[in-house]
């Protein structure tokens, strides 16, 4: 188990300063004005709304390597912030079952010996989640990220059977708009489009399409990987009209408006 506040890698990638201040908008709002100013933009043009893929920066692994990793993440965090109260309640084997990244073990391929180590890690996850609700640990412990990633993983990978934790079989899991796949980003979904698949996010491009015109885009937004286009017209008609951009004709993948 290693600190959550161990040194980056040094080729770990900065935030943006305009990112981080949530800046972005404010800055494509005003180029957007500088090419209204100029004759480059209209209200009542053709627009067209298309989306793409955004890779989430994390690692994708087997299942039994995600569910150990998220009760090594769970127990990371615990070690930060109550490292004596953690020591008291950790068995000294975890020390070795989780003291380095999940990936980097050997697990066995055969089944025979699959499922008891992963459901091992089942009842291990579990025992965190027991630990921080007993009434001598601090109540904010439950408000810990990691601790409430460990929750919502434990119930889409596992279940309890007379007493006994079970994993789940892949065909008894949430579907794919719901499933957390890594402890790091619970927010990361699976998704495919077309011949492209992927786990992360999608961005959806609203761009002029007038043939006299530039073509510019006015609008950005940001979702689940496995929301459609054709979801969003609501959300992209209500930014383009505080922008005074609304389309006269709007092309997306299935339909225009």
């Amino acid at each position: 188990m290693i600190p959550q506040n161990a040194p980056k890698p040094k080729n770990a990638p900065e935030k943006l300063p305009m990112i981080e201040g949530g800046l972005e908008e404010v800055i494509l709002t005003t180029l957007l004005n500088i090419c209204r100013e100029k004759g480059w933009l209209k209200e009542r043009g053709k627009q067209r709304t298309d989306s793409t893929h955004i890779e989430a920066a994390i690692r994708l692994t087997n299942r039994m390597v995600f569910v150990g990793e998220t009760v090594r993440a769970a127990l990371n965090s615990l070690a930060v912030v109550v490292p004596d109260w953690l020591r008291s309640h950790v068995p000294q084997e975890w020390y070795d079952r989780y003291e380095k990244r999940m990936e980097d073990f050997h697990f066995p391929k055969e089944a025979t010996k699959f499922v008891p180590m992963i459901e091992q890690i089942g009842r291990d996850g579990s025992d965190v989640l027991k630990w921080v609700r007993e009434a001598d640990a601090p109540i904010w412990l439950r408000e810990i990220p990691a601790l409430e990633t460990l929750r919502l993983v434990w119930i889409q990978q596992f279940y309890v059977e007379e007493g006994e934790v079970r994993h789940r079989s892949n065909d008894n899991t949430p579907k794919a708009n719901q499933l957390i796949a890594s402890p790091y980003d619970r927010e990361a979904r699976l998704s495919i489009k077309r011949d492209t698949e992927w786990t992360g996010y999608k961005v959806h491009l609203t761009e002029t399409c007038d043939a006299d015109l530039p073509h510019l885009i006015v609008n950005v937004e940001t979702t689940s990987a496995t929301t459609q286009d054709m979801e969003l017209t609501g959300v992209i008609h209500q930014a383009l009209e505080s922008k005074q951009l609304l389309p006269d004709e709007h092309f997306m993948d299935a339909l225009a408006h």
